[in-house]
């Protein structure tokens, strides 16, 4: 198993977290904030920032959603994205239609249980 996914103990962080602290620096440095005045913001010392920025420590939710707003870049922005989903390949005209008579047969079959299942009930 992975250190991403593996549970940290009470101390430890993962590899995500050091991804995490690497694009808070980077959204730092873009808004051209120092590690003293967004550590003043969040009422912590420019070394927690440090910190969080290197991966030694980790940072809450909470923390993370104010650096958000403090550095004008969407909390988003300090995960990975969604993996890329690969979308099948389009049918052919003949299997679309074979998927089409084959769904208007299973649903025809289901119609004809229903209605086989009245006759007995009543």
């Amino acid at each position: 198993m992975s250190e991403a996914t593996t549970a940290p103990g009470p101390k430890r962080c993962t590899e995500l977290d050091a991804r995490i602290g690497g694009r808070i620096r980077i959204a730092r440095e873009r808004a051209r904030v120092s590690q003293t005045s967004l550590g003043d913001a969040l009422g912590i010392s420019f070394q927690q920032v440090q910190k969080y920025e290197q991966g030694k420590n980790r940072i809450c939710a909470a923390n993370l959603q104010r650096v958000a707003e403090l550095l004008g870049v969407p909390v988003e922005s300090f995960y990975d994205g969604p993996a890329e989903i690969q979308a099948p390949p389009p049918l052919t005209v003949e299997q679309a239609w074979a998927e089409h008579r084959a769904a208007t047969k299973a649903l025809e079959d289901a119609l004809q249980r229903e209605a086989a299942a009245l006759q007995v009930a009543a």
